[in-house]
């Protein structure tokens, strides 16, 4: 590509545009991928130290290496500031987690550009130079494109930075595509039905505050953790924190008294769950959706279960999840397990909430192209297609060069 070709282009564009939320998505997208990380991508090249041509494969993706390169977009998704603290601080969580996401970036990248060219997408270069100056590679601060920034550019970077441009066009077009995605009448109205509906739970708690006081009140606190008020005062700690301390240190000294209480509390709840709720601490739950597939825009036992021991226990048992939506109101369930303690729920009556499915709607109409992008990154990386190797060949990377 010649310098005259991109200055015909970008001399139409002077002035800076109004920074839409539409417009505002596509450069967070095409920033993303379009930088180089040119002076500092040097520093995590050398860390992997290449011994064969598949040294710097992390996997494959319907028969393509996913590979880790300067100029890849495996390379340009790894935030720099934060990989160097990572470094510096020894923090392999960090320096995994930053790895993995790049690396995912990779797959779903490499997966819509084949899509774009089997599409038949093609980067001309005039299109190539428009994804230059929406970029803002070349901006000044002011405008999209400034000629001076871009003269100021070294010839040798221009030339990368346009192959680059020119080697994820079809990716962009097919994100870009995603992104435009309506959303049809029947679909919006099937949300809007499901959020709406919802149903009512109340669950009994049996837990550690079960062990009795007098020998909670004469346990050995002294290596407990003190807290104190904002004059640096001692606050003595509460029959049921200490409880819960003991039920973490000595729990063969509690659990007895839990199993005991859930015994007695079992045979009480299926027969008088009202009653039950005088002794035991009883957790109301107001219309939560059947929320199956974890929907952001419905509001499922993860958002309506605010002490969690429900959500979590329906969470792990798709059967138990079935019986809470399924089962008349009034029903109640055994005794359920969940993080030491026990639930025993009271299946309520069936709600019906117009505001929530407002709300739905309004969010699904605003978020559907970028739930359309979710949906097919998932899809990508759930594959068949996906052989992954990133955990073996990090491990053996970095705690290689940490040796």
């Amino acid at each position: 590509m010649s310098d005259k070709d991109l200055k015909s282009d970008i001399s139409l564009e002077k002035k800076k545009e109004p920074w839409t939320a539409k417009r505002v998505i596509t450069t967070i997208i095409i920033v993303a991928l379009a930088l180089l990380m040119i002076g500092g991508s040097y520093y995590i090249i050398i860390m992997i130290r290449q011994s064969n041509d598949d040294g710097n494969v992390f996997g494959y993706y319907d028969g393509q290496p996913i590979r880790y390169e300067a100029g890849s977009v495996f390379a340009a998704n790894i935030n720099q500031s934060d990989y160097s603290t990572a470094i510096l601080n020894n923090d392999f969580n960090s320096l995994w987690s930053i790895w993995y996401s790049a690396y995912q970036n990779e797959i779903v990248y490499q997966a819509m550009n084949k899509a774009g060219k089997e599409a038949g997408i093609i980067a001309v270069p005039e299109l190539v130079n428009k994804l230059i100056i929406d970029s803002g590679l070349y901006s000044d601060g002011e405008n999209s494109f400034s000629e001076e920034v871009y003269k100021s550019t070294q010839a040798s970077q221009r030339n990368s930075q346009y192959n680059y441009m020119e080697s994820i066009y079809p990716y962009q077009m097919v994100m870009k595509d995603l992104y435009d995605t309506k959303v049809s009448s029947r679909e919006l109205q099937a949300v809007t039905e499901l959020s709406s509906k919802g149903r009512n739970f109340d669950y009994l708690v049996i837990d550690y505050n079960v062990y009795p006081d007098d020998l909670a009140s004469e346990y050995d606190i002294s290596a407990m953790e003190k807290s104190t008020d904002e004059n640096g005062n001692t606050i003595e700690p509460t029959l049921s924190e200490i409880k819960a301390y003991i039920f973490k240190n000595n729990p063969e000294l509690v659990t007895p008294y839990i199993d005991e209480a859930v015994a007695a509390v079992a045979v009480l709840a299926s027969t008088d769950f009202d009653s039950a709720t005088e002794e035991y601490k009883n957790v109301s739950i107001e219309s939560a959706s059947n929320n199956i597939g974890k929907s952001s825009f419905l509001m499922g036992l993860e958002y309506a279960d605010a002490d969690g021991y429900l959500n979590k226990a329906a969470s792990s048992d798709e059967a138990l999840s079935r019986t809470l939506f399924t089962e008349a109101e009034g029903y109640v369930t055994d005794p359920i397990s969940v993080d030491g303690a026990y639930i025993i729920v009271r299946v309520g009556e069936d709600t019906v909430d117009e505001s929530l499915s407002y709300y739905a709607s309004s969010l699904y109409n605003s978020y559907a192209g970028q739930n359309t992008v979710v949906d097919y990154a998932s899809a990508v990386l759930s594959s068949d297609k996906l052989e992954d190797h990133f955990t073996e060949k990090f491990i053996s990377i970095f705690l290689s060069n940490a040796i």
